[in-house]
């Protein structure tokens, strides 16, 4: 049985994107040690089995207004990739923000989802 005061130790399986991010989020919590297990880094040398340098991140919310726990989710993604993306902290250089400009057949009444984003 762990001491009270003693970290939580979790592991998490791969370094691409989605493994990092888990593991830096869960690091920030002071309750946990984290461990990355993967075959490969993005330091390691290029390797066409290590896509994460090339595969681009695109980040805009659908509209949920029928699933309440995914808007919530996508919410939350989408400022925490616009935290990790502003000038004034170091991993802006990791990321590039683009307008993007979308076109519908029909109008949407329900524009919730767009409510969080700048303009």
């Amino acid at each position: 049985m762990s001491a009270p005061n003693q970290k939580k130790h979790v592991v998490v399986l791969g370094a691409g994107v989605i493994g990092l991010t888990t593991a830096l989020v869960i690091q920030q919590s002071t309750d946990y040690q984290v461990t990355i297990i993967a075959e490969h880094f993005p330091t390691d040398p290029k390797s066409i089995r290590y896509t994460s340098h090339w595969a681009g991140a695109h980040n805009v919310p659908s509209e949920s207004k029928n699933d309440l726990k995914k808007a919530k989710l996508e919410q939350e993604t989408f400022e925490t990739m616009l935290q990790l993306s502003d000038a004034t902290v170091d991993s802006e250089r990791f990321f590039l923000r683009v307008p993007q400009t979308d076109y519908h057949e029909a109008a949407d009444t329900n524009v919730d989802f767009l409510s969080f984003m700048p303009d």
